[in-house]
């Protein structure tokens, strides 16, 4: 008795030590971060090519000029759909046209994500410690998601609307909840339609999980991106569908690509994967429905 208390009390030590480490990780990772942020945002040029693009679109918003309209020389729309742009000329009305004001809507796109995740990882957890960690892994992969925390583009807001839709829909009740993660779905698919993928998979594993919630969620993200696609669709006499839809299908496939996620990519996530799918054998084998997306209905115990 006494040989297992004192082997369970080292395998607490060894437990509290790695979480040390791990938190002093994130706030590094975190650190890290915000130092590249204070260097690099009010950067006065490009730090990617598209970002020059961007302040024409954040301009001709501006100028209440149209930015889904026929190609021509001097300007063509970029085949996103628009949330980002408004945000960031929103962001312009107060900082002014220019790379700053539009790199500050991504910025604070990507806080709010480390914000929820941190707040989603403390929920599961009951630790603050692992929030802490689970939201410094996000920022520990600056590098290899290709740099773009922070910069004029797109993808960190459509990022967060889809993670804040998920985290809501599992950390909240009630249909109050499921209407904002049905608002905040919307967000993430306006501002760029490949999010369409994961939030249809999203909405699908929550009606499995809680159908009143989960069809609440559903219709209030399908009636918005209904309403605003018909609304630019009929304001830009339908260069909105041509953009945003029709010219992306014509894309060419690139079979290196696929090659490479599946010969450098995979091996990389193996092991996350294996016990990921360990994890949900395990749970489905208890109740299905808590499989579907870390319970996407919120258990009894929680509240």
């Amino acid at each position: 008795m006494e040989a297992r208390v004192r082997r369970d009390r080292l395998y607490d030590r060894i437990a509290h030590a790695g979480l040390l480490l791990l938190s002093i990780w994130a706030l590094v990772s975190a650190g890290t971060y915000l130092f590249v942020v204070y260097r690099t945002l009010g950067y006065p040029f490009e730090l990617e090519w598209m970002e020059g693009g961007t302040l024409d679109v954040v301009a001709r918003i501006h100028a209440d000029e149209q930015i889904y309209r026929s190609p021509s020389l001097e300007y063509v729309a970029y085949l996103y759909t628009p949330f980002y742009y408004f945000a960031s000329a929103a962001s312009a009305s107060v900082f002014g046209i220019g790379p700053v004001s539009a790199r500050l809507v991504s910025l604070a796109a990507t806080l709010g994500t480390v914000a929820v995740l941190y707040l989603l990882v403390r929920h599961e957890t009951k630790s603050h410690a692992w929030g802490l960690v689970g939201a410094g892994l996000f920022l520990a992969t600056y590098d290899a998601s290709g740099k773009w925390f922070h910069l004029a583009r797109v993808d960190n807001l459509a990022l967060f609307g889809t993670v804040a839709a998920f985290a809501l829909m599992r950390v909240a009740s009630g249909w109050r909840s499921a209407l904002a993660a049905g608002a905040l779905a919307w967000l993430g698919v306006f501002t760029k339609q490949t999010m369409f993928v994961p939030v249809v998979l999203f909405l699908t594993a929550a009606i499995l999980a809680d159908r009143r919630r989960g069809r609440t969620a559903s219709v209030t993200c399908g009636a918005l991106c209904v309403l605003t696609f018909l609304a630019f669709e009929i304001t830009s006499d339908r260069w909105f569908s041509y953009y945003a839809f029709w010219l992306p299908t014509f894309h060419p496939s690139d079979a290196a690509w696929a090659r490479h996620f599946f010969q450098a990519d995979i091996p990389i996530l193996w092991p996350v994967a294996v016990i990921g799918v360990a994890w949900l054998a395990i749970t489905a084998r208890r109740d299905w429905r808590k499989a579907c997306l870390l319970y996407t209905s919120p258990s009894p115990r929680d509240h």
